[in-house]
């Protein structure tokens, strides 16, 4: 028998004071948090599901009526309200582009638009697909740390992961030189948008680079396409063509731009976290110096302590039940993917990087049929990455005693990532 309640108004209540000491303090924090709700769920506000246990993650995103946040609840509920929750006032102006945005992501389908958008992309990205994106990845890679290792110092984050996947996407996007350059200075002002509460001008500054990044990456996209010199570009316009549901994306160009946010930004941020989870364990970073077969494992383990995401917002399609609880329709789900990742119930010594770890259980990209599309290929940039700074006469060091988390943010970021790279001749 579950000795779950049978409504979410009966589990016990985490406010959001229980969670403001994560950017700062997540190991305590989360200790703390499976102490005292030991079954992984609890009650958010106005009803809210929070699912934060590994094996409620997993089972709840398995839930064919757990879907994804729609386009116009999250819009309303994220971009078009004040900092305290009220109402836009029609005298300001909503965040239109920012919502845009969201509404041409893959992140906002449900079916039966969600399988044929998410294929479109899973497809160019298998496993089996990464091969040809090789030389681009490890050259892209080379270069950048040779360029670092010619500085003093850089901060990791804006001198390499983020020109690592900008220069990746430029590439298969067909993006000029300026546009990837501009690309990153506008991904970069987009930051707010992935902020818990956000200022009104944080908003609106956000919403701005939106609009230029939309337009920006869409028309180059539509350039690629009349020009015929980039093969992906023609296979994802072959099935966007097909995507004959209603409410689809308004245009491939428009698709892709609005998606590769995480593209960009997201691949990015794991990069960062692994290199500096690496760094701040030098017993584990001569493992992987000295074989690096185990750069998988290392993949696995830094990215499952410190994920890019903290959470998303999921959605009841409709009624459902978890081990006696129901989950009414339209109910909010605040799924806690950087929690699952360190359950005890599901790892032992959880907060341990241990590279012989079974590389399963974690929830890093989500779960079930909405689990991330573009993993394989944030694994491969990431990966090529953690090969760059483990290769022989490579050397890196952190500048900074503590790490510094970005607060208020749904994304485990550092506020900076200062760092001495060394390339040997």
């Amino acid at each position: 028998m579950s000795h779950l309640p049978r409504r979410i108004e009966d589990l016990p209540p985490l406010g959001s004071a229980e969670l403001a000491g994560w950017a700062a303090d997540l190991e305590g924090s989360l200790a703390r948090l499976f102490e005292r709700y030991p079954d992984g769920l609890a009650q958010g506000a106005g009803s809210r599901l929070l699912v934060f246990g590994a094996e409620p993650l997993r089972r709840i995103a398995a839930t064919e009526a757990a879907g994804n946040m729609p386009a116009d609840v999250l819009s309303s509920s994220a971009f078009n309200v004040c900092p305290d929750g009220a109402p836009v006032e029609p005298e300001i102006p909503a965040a239109s582009s920012l919502a845009k945005l969201v509404s041409n992501q893959v992140f906002t389908a449900n079916p039966p638009l969600h399988g044929p958008t998410r294929q479109l992309f899973m497809r160019q990205f298998m496993p089996k697909q990464l091969p040809r994106f090789a030389a681009l990845i490890e050259g892209t890679v080379t270069t950048l740390l040779q360029d670092a290792g010619a500085r003093a110092q850089v901060d990791f984050g804006a001198d390499v992961a983020e020109r690592l996947t900008a220069r990746f996407w430029a590439q298969v996007l067909g993006l000029t030189a300026d546009e990837e350059a501009r690309a990153r200075h506008l991904i970069s002002a987009l930051s707010p948008m992935f902020y818990l509460v956000r200022t009104q001008e944080e908003t609106l500054s956000a919403d701005a680079a939106a609009a230029e990044y939309l337009a920006m990456v869409s028309a180059a996209v539509e350039r690629g396409l009349s020009q015929g010199d980039q093969p992906i570009l023609q296979d994802m316009a072959a099935d966007f063509s097909a995507i004959l549901e209603p409410g689809r994306p308004e245009s491939l160009g428009m698709m892709l731009a609005a998606n590769l946010i995480d593209g960009f930004h997201t691949a990015a941020v794991a990069a960062v976290n692994a290199v500096c989870g690496l760094v701040r364990n030098p017993e584990v970073m001569a493992q992987v110096g000295a074989d690096q077969s185990l750069v998988p494992a290392a993949f696995f383990e830094t990215i499952r302590l410190n994920p890019p995401v903290v959470l998303t917002q999921r959605y009841a399609l409709r009624d459902f039940e978890y081990d006696g609880l129901t989950v009414p329709a339209d109910t909010p789900l605040v799924m806690l993917w950087i929690a699952g990742n360190r359950d005890p119930k599901a790892f032992v010594e959880p907060n341990r990087m241990d590279l012989s770890r079974p590389q399963r259980g974690d929830v890093t990209f989500g779960g079930g049929s909405h689990i991330c599309p573009g993993r394989n290929i944030a694994r491969a940039l990431v990966e090529a990455v953690l090969r760059g700074v483990t290769a022989p006469g490579v050397q890196i060091e952190a500048l900074a005693d503590v790490d510094e988390w970005t607060p208020r943010s749904s994304m485990r970021q550092l506020s900076q990532s200062p760092m001495r790279v060394s390339v040997g001749r």
